[in-house]
């Protein structure tokens, strides 16, 4: 064909994430399967990364998060980007977490689990210097305070953040974020 043709090879996947999870240590591996699983199929993708020892699966959005609910596959999963009128009852009801970054967000998943009477779990996302989707460092005690109010209705997972430059350790900006991020783990 003239645009060319993509061969998936979900054994890959599974294969891949097994090498990752060997490399880790023990620590869990979250495959992100967002963007259909980046064009190759966000349920076939989901379940091979599981298959190869996945244990937590992550969207961008709700809509790919409930799709992998809806099509029953299990296990935890994240979703840390959204809207305001985003399905919020509807992803708290199928057990999928959800990122954190700022006042109106915890107040919103709040309101919605106190709706469908369950506590939500929740991730906060931390900007730790890449300048996208996330609270300031200088704005998470605010943050925490918020969650603290809202604690019968939330239950905070973990802490996440996103590095620049993850793959290059020289780079002093990922030095400096681990700093960060770092503090920011101490503050929640």
């Amino acid at each position: 064909s003239p645009h060319g043709t993509a061969v998936v090879d979900l054994s890959a996947i599974a294969h891949n994430t097994d090498l990752i999870k060997s490399r880790v240590s023990g620590a869990q591996v979250m495959a992100l399967v967002r963007a259909d699983g980046y064009g190759h199929g966000i349920v076939q993708s989901a379940r091979a990364a599981q298959a190869g020892g996945a244990t937590w699966l992550a969207t961008a959005t709700m809509t790919e998060a409930i799709a992998l609910r809806e099509a029953g596959v299990p296990g935890p999963i994240l979703c840390w980007l959204y809207s305001p009128h985003d399905p919020f009852m509807e992803s708290i009801s199928r057990d999928i977490d959800l990122g954190v970054s700022s006042i109106a967000a915890v107040e919103a998943i709040s309101q919605a689990a106190y709706n469908v009477i369950r506590r939500a779990r929740v991730h906060v996302k931390v900007d730790t210097g890449m300048g996208r989707n996330g609270i300031r460092l200088s704005d998470l005690p605010e943050l925490v305070a918020t969650l603290k109010q809202h604690a019968e209705n939330i239950e905070v997972i973990g802490v996440m953040s996103h590095l620049a430059s993850a793959d290059d350790f020289s780079d002093p900006q990922t030095a400096q974020q681990i700093a960060n991020f770092h503090k920011a783990i101490e503050i929640v």
